[in-house]
């Protein structure tokens, strides 16, 4: 426990100094972030307060796109987060709310992957950069410059500790499902991107688990997929009415955005953006003003010293299943992010599996780029 704390202030320390330094004085009168993005979610928090107060409909209003209004269940209405912040969005409003929440989440996400990590490791150390990886990352940093909701992300990490604890053994079948439903609820209301993102990558490397597995663990990979199966049928009974706005007023058919134009640049990998300090150097900066997309989406910056330390580590326990399930998920996860065209410097080179993915429903909106997340 002692640990765990120490963690956590380590991490809220790290995200007051990264992200704060121009707040005091104006907490309520600037923001973190950049754009007009951010004012999305400030009225998504205060809307919350304005249903519960207006005994409004929660997903369908009039107040905006007037006179034909809108169905929330098709916007970033962050319903859990909006109902949690209540109190502070009452008494501080929702603009300083907004930055309590930005400095909250990326320790948040730094703090669960922590705990995943020290569950796998046993070793605080280990764990507390493990966790500083995952929660202040470059696609967390770029995020949080216009998408808070994109790193809304600390049940994914949370999911993955419950998998490795049913994996162990420590916790019983009936217990992993329930506490798997409630995590993947969380995920649900919190922000549906993610949620959706996650599943697909999950039940890719579910499968790929099937396919590198031993012969005497095969048989638990396919126990565990029965149970993550019951688990998420269990989500969609208890997330139903949300579920039913969502699709009952007709929703978008094509992609909103472009996914060619939302995909990793292979040499964004090694080569880190203006978002993080070292990207200001005049010759990076002149790299990275070839990828596509915006600042805030060029977050793939995995970098040279941490490839070297998963190459190392990859190399010296190859033949164990942990190790090829964890490579398969970065592989994975980078691949896909590159998206429908591996582009080197802005150039397209040759076409990947995403043009395949295209074909999908519902998961081909998904801006490719975004799926590095869980390369980190």
């Amino acid at each position: 426990m002692v640990n765990s704390l120490l963690a956590f202030a380590i991490y809220l320390f790290l995200s007051l100094m990264f992200f704060a330094r121009m707040l005091p004085g104006h907490f309520f009168d600037y923001y973190i972030g950049r754009d007009t993005d951010p004012s999305l979610y400030m009225w998504s928090i205060a809307w919350w307060p304005y249903v519960v107060r207006h005994h409004a409909h929660p997903f369908l209003t009039s107040l905006i796109w007037a006179p034909h209004g809108m169905n929330l269940a098709w916007v970033t209405c962050l319903p859990l987060l909006g109902i949690v912040a209540m109190p502070l969005t009452t008494t501080l409003g929702p603009l300083a709310t907004f930055n309590i929440i930005a400095l909250l989440l990326p320790p948040l996400a730094a703090f669960t992957a922590f705990l995943l990590c020290r569950r796998l490791s046993g070793a605080f150390i280990p764990a507390l950069l493990g966790g500083f990886v995952f929660g202040f990352s470059p696609y967390v940093v770029g995020q949080l410059l216009s998408h808070i909701n994109l790193i809304l992300i600390f049940p994914i990490p949370l999911i993955a500790y419950l998998v490795a604890r049913r994996i162990d053994e420590s916790l019983t079948r009936a217990s992993f499902v329930m506490l798997l439903t409630l995590a993947l609820s969380m995920q649900f209301l919190l922000v549906l991107e993610p949620f959706a993102a996650m599943t697909f990558i999950a039940g890719v490397m579910l499968l790929l688990a099937l396919r590198l597995a031993p012969g005497e663990k095969r048989g638990r990979v396919i126990s565990l997929i029965y149970e993550v199966a019951v688990a998420y049928a269990l989500t969609a009974v208890l997330m139903s009415p949300y579920i039913y706005f969502f699709f009952a007023y007709g929703f978008p058919h094509q992609p909103l955005w472009s996914a060619i134009l939302y995909s990793a640049d292979l040499l964004n990998f090694v080569v880190p953006t203006s978002a993080n300090a070292i990207g200001n150097n005049s010759f990076l900066g002149s790299i990275a003003s070839t990828f596509p997309a915006n600042i805030y989406e060029q977050g793939a910056c995995i970098g040279i010293p941490l490839i070297a330390i998963a190459t190392i580590w990859s190399r010296r326990h190859r033949s164990e299943f942990l190790t090829k399930f964890l490579i398969a998920t970065v592989v994975v996860s980078c691949v896909l992010a590159c998206g429908p065209f591996l582009r080197v410097a802005g150039h397209p080179v040759f076409p990947m599996p995403w043009l395949l993915i295209e074909k999908l429903p519902l998961i081909k909106s998904a801006l490719p780029v975004r799926l590095v997340m869980y390369a980190f």
